[in-house]
Parts: C-alpha cells; sequence; structure tokens
C-alpha cells in the first residue's frame, strides 16, 4: 500500500506544481479540442491501480485529489479546494474549478473520487478520467466556456462531497445546473444513460441513446441535497465513449 502511495504522490506531485506560472495564471491546455479516450484510459489506471482504494479523508485519497487538482491547472484552471468534513477531525476535500474565464457557471460537471461502493467494490477511474478529459478539451475547444468543475470527496461517506457542493454554491451564490456523474456496473454497450433533473427539463436527452424517465425516484439517495438546495440535477452513467461524445457535444452547444 506504502509503495503504491508513494507512486501516486510522486505522479501527482509534478503536475501540481507545474499548474500555473509565476503569477498564478494557469497555463494555457495543450493538445486537441476534442476527448482524447487513450488519455481516459491512462487517467484511469492511476487510479484503479496506483490508489484502488481511497476512503474518505485517507492518504490515498488526499493523493487521488492531488492528482485531478493538478490536471485540472494543467487544463486552464484554478482550481479551489473545499474542505469536507467526514468526523472528529478528520477531513475531505471537494476540488472545484471554475470556469478559466473568471464567469459564473451555467453548468457544473460533478464525479465522485473516492473509492466507490455500488453493489460491491467498484472501481471509478474511467469516470473521473472523462471528467479530466473533458475539462481539458472543453477548454481548448472554447476557452471562454462557462462550464465549472468539481471533484467530490467523501461522497460514500452519506453523501458528504454533494452535501458540501450545495452549500458551497449556496456560499457562492451561483445557480449552475448540476450533472453528476453515477457509478453503476459498466454493462453498457454504446449507450449513455440519463436520469432528467427533479428541479428542471432534462436538456441532455437528445444526446443519448436511452433515456431513462425523469421521476428522480431510483437514485434518491445524492440528488436530496442538491435539489433540495433548489438546484437542477442530472445524472448521467454509461459507456464511456458515448458519455463523452455527449457531454462534450452538449456543453459546446449550450454556451451562451
Amino acid at each position: 500500500m506504502w509503495r503504491a502511495l508513494a507512486v501516486a504522490i510522486a505522479l501527482v506531485s509534478l503536475p501540481a506544481c507545474l499548474g500555473s506560472d509565476a503569477t498564478g495564471v494557469p497555463p494555457t491546455p495543450e493538445g486537441p479540442p476534442v476527448i482524447q479516450y487513450e488519455v481516459v484510459r491512462q487517467h484511469a489506471e492511476q487510479f484503479n491501480v496506483d490508489v484502488p482504494d481511497r476512503p474518505p479523508g485517507s492518504q490515498h485519497e488526499t493523493a487521488a485529489a492531488s492528482y485531478i487538482l493538478g490536471h485540472l491547472q494543467l487544463a486552464g484552471y484554478s482550481p479551489r479546494l473545499d474542505r469536507v468534513p467526514v468526523e472528529n477531525t478528520l477531513n475531505s476535500t471537494n476540488v472545484v474549478a471554475m470556469p478559466p474565464n473568471g464567469s459564473d457557471p451555467e453548468f457544473l460537471i460533478a464525479v465522485p473520487y473516492d473509492t466507490p461502493l455500488v453493489g460491491g467494490h467498484f472501481q471509478s477511474g474511467r469516470e473521473i478520467g472523462l471528467f479530466l478529459e473533458l475539462a481539458r478539451s472543453l477548454t481548448v475547444a472554447d476557452p471562454d466556456h462557462s462550464v465549472a468543475f468539481a471533484a467530490l470527496g467523501a461522497e460514500t461517506d452519506d453523501n458528504r462531497g454533494t452535501r458540501r457542493l450545495a452549500q458551497f454554491l449556496l456560499d457562492e451564490e451561483i445557480e449552475p445546473s448540476v450533472i453528476l456523474f453515477r457509478f453503476r456496473e459498466p454493462t453498457f454497450e454504446s449507450q449513455m444513460l440519463v436520469q432528467g433533473s427533479c428541479a428542471g427539463p432534462n436538456d441532455i436527452s437528445p444526446y443519448s441513446s436511452t433515456l431513462t424517465d425523469g421521476d428522480c425516484t431510483e437514485w434518491s439517495t445524492a440528488d436530496n441535497a442538491i435539489t433540495g438546495a433548489g438546484f437542477e440535477l442530472t445524472y448521467v452513467d454509461g459507456d464511456i465513449e458515448e458519455l463523452g461524445r455527449g457531454l462534450f457535444e452538449f456543453l459546446i452547444d449550450h454556451q451562451s
């Protein structure tokens, strides 16, 4: 375990240090204005192999947060660390990146990054990898986009990550429509599954191959804090390439 942690810290330290210049301005992101799925797989391997177990508040979860922080910086963002209390003196962290142009976000893409449990132990590296590559490719394609990104810690501990995110949005007085990655067994083939917001219409549906109904009863645990605070919430899941295509096209097409 300790060797894996040392490897993970070494992997995240360089991008975190190189994430901004002396003025504090993030670098211009490199790469094509499209999602690179080989890069998604490389990110996924870092989480699934080097730090596969990331309990809330653990050193492994901290290493994962550092990796996400560094790569969001390299993607052109100035991410913030928002403390998520777990218990006693134990804390987790949400990594939140506002739009690079400084505008209030119209949309916020969120993904849990601690170890998810869905009917047993199940890794989440593919969704985190897509989250990071979507953030990078979107900024390359449209540097003035109004999309924020939030990686949620302690989500498996009573959905503390989404609870803190809801309070963060209220404190900042911003009202983005939240799009949250959900984790289930990866059995889908060429599908994008979307469950519409309890608080508003589901505009992503034209981009999905399969659309669940929007009554928000199937996944009712994590939506309480977000929708309870008055924000629109949409769940997405499914095949990574289909999901990436749908989200990228949707976000590019819905910039005001």
